[in-house]
């Protein structure tokens, strides 16, 4: 929970991490089923994460389709080179 709390602090708006915080928040739920209150509490904060996951998924611009991943301006697509044959020395003698 650290490290996405560390992640939310350099990136307000990764989504992901919001979506992960809801779940750690659940997991560590299921652990304190001793301690009501504890529960109780974590799974509060958890339904918090998952509000702030979607208000924050409804700012961001959709995402274009066939694009994925973290590109920075445009692709360009690599073709490799054609094969070139090795030049024949004239062998003939004139």
């Amino acid at each position: 929970m650290d490290s996405l709390s560390k992640a939310l602090d350099l990136r307000p708006d990764y989504d992901d991490a919001m979506a992960y915080m809801n779940l750690m928040y659940r997991e560590r739920a299921d652990l304190e089923c001793d301690d009501a209150a504890a529960r109780t509490a974590d799974l509060k904060s958890a339904d918090d994460w998952v509000d702030k996951t979607m208000a924050t998924k409804k700012r961001k611009p959709p995402k274009q389709p066939g694009r994925t991943g973290h590109h920075h301006g445009s692709e360009q697509q690599l073709v490799p080179a054609s094969p070139q044959k090795p030049k024949r020395r004239n062998q003939e003698k004139k």
